[in-house]
């Protein structure tokens, strides 16, 4: 049933792509601005912003595998791994950054990044900017695949959401 439930989210994401409910993060936006007008410490903030939204999903998930079994794998594993892709358009990022590199500017390229949230990214020369939007490139696609999976697969769910969470 799980990789079952990877297939789907898998399909899901390549097909209707980030983006819609699940991807949206109003809701970890406004849970966040809750907690920065308490002025946790650390630790406090990371229990309110990652510990307790993964109990509260393991409360729901544990329910509705008493109800409906192991569909619940399907039912609500597909879900948070599809949840746990990113928030960011991969695709659209790397179209957008192929379109500006085939016009030869590499610092369109750095600003496109840059704009993605990727940090301020400098180079010297044309070659250490193409290795600078290369790297940043494969990192965000490697983070946005395979860790979620790889949780998915090892440790369920929970583990995938938590992943996103942090």
């Amino acid at each position: 049933m799980t990789y079952i439930a990877f297939l789907i989210a898998t399909f899901f994401y390549f097909s209707v792509g980030p983006g819609g409910v699940l991807h949206s993060d109003r809701w970890f936006r406004a849970l966040q601005g809750r907690v920065d007008a308490l002025e946790p410490d650390f630790w406090l903030g990371f229990v309110l912003l990652v510990v307790v939204p993964c109990a509260a999903f393991t409360l729901v998930y544990a329910l509705l595998q008493e109800m409906f079994g192991a569909a619940t794998v399907l039912l609500l594993g597909s879900a948070a791994l599809f949840f746990s892709f990113g928030r960011l358009d991969w695709p659209a990022l790397l179209n957008r950054c192929k379109a500006r590199a085939a016009g030869g500017d590499l610092e369109g390229v750095l600003l496109t990044l840059e704009a993605a949230g990727r940090g301020p990214l400098k180079a010297d020369d044309a070659d250490a900017a193409g290795r600078e939007a290369v790297r940043v490139l494969l990192y965000e696609g490697f983070q946005r695949w395979f860790p979620p999976v790889l949780y998915f697969l090892l440790l369920g769910p929970v583990a995938a959401v938590g992943y996103r969470l942090l």
